[in-house]
């Protein structure tokens, strides 16, 4: 168990020592990242996408219609009577025709509203999908600075307790303490890595939901946000 114990904890702070040595993810790069990936923010540009497409759509019902056809016709010679052709070798046809509609029913204007209330509630779904998304990415933010913290205050705690095993195996060697006192101070340093490996899981979950709101490639560490003025 005692090895076993060792071996995560090794390999948990290599991890952390790599993370370190990567990228630096600060709350502004951490929000940007988000809302160029997030799939809420996605999907509600998208929406103001369309919603323009609609609104294009709704002018052109009033705006004229500009038609032109063309034809080319080649015969296989010219005939004529006297001074007068009745074929020509080839004949050409262009006609161009512009409509313009005087009146739609209403149609017209009301599909322009309609478009416009589509944008305006499109506008908003992209606000309201941006704050959410920036609600998420503060909270993750913060509870991998939060679980961090908890790493370093029980990685000291665990440190304190193996010193503190070495100080009773000393003076359990020497007569002082009784093998109880150096079972008990093992017991305690045991409970202190399992508190550790603990905590170390909780900061990778807590990365791994940070990368799941940010789109986050790879390790990184964080940096503390500045003081609010």
């Amino acid at each position: 168990l005692a090895a076993f114990s060792a071996a995560l904890l090794s390999l948990f702070f290599y991890a952390a020592r790599a993370a370190a040595a990567d990228d630096i993810l600060t709350i502004e790069s951490a929000m940007d990242k988000a809302m160029s990936t997030h799939e809420t923010v996605r999907i509600a540009s998208e929406g103001i996408v369309q919603a323009g497409e609609t609104i294009n759509k709704a002018f052109s019902l009033v705006l004229p219609q500009l038609t032109a056809e063309g034809a080319y016709t080649k015969y296989s010679a010219e005939k004529s009577s006297g001074s007068f052709v009745t074929q020509p070798d080839e004949a050409k046809r262009l006609d161009v025709k512009i409509t313009q509609p005087l009146y739609l029913g209403g149609l017209g204007g009301s599909a322009r509203r309609q478009a416009r209330l589509l944008m305006e509630k499109s506008r908003l779904s992209l606000g309201g999908g941006k704050q959410d998304v920036a609600l998420l990415v503060y909270l993750a933010y913060y509870n991998v600075l939060k679980a961090g913290k908890d790493v370093e205050i029980k990685e000291a705690a665990r440190k304190r307790a193996s010193e503190r095993v070495n100080v009773a195996a000393a003076k359990f060697k020497a007569g002082e303490f009784t093998r109880a006192a150096l079972l008990r101070a093992e017991a305690e340093a045991a409970a202190k890595e399992a508190e550790l490996a603990i905590s170390g899981s909780a900061l990778l979950d807590a990365k791994n939901i940070l990368k799941r709101v940010t789109g986050a490639q790879g390790e990184f560490s964080l940096t503390d946000p500045p003081p609010q003025p």
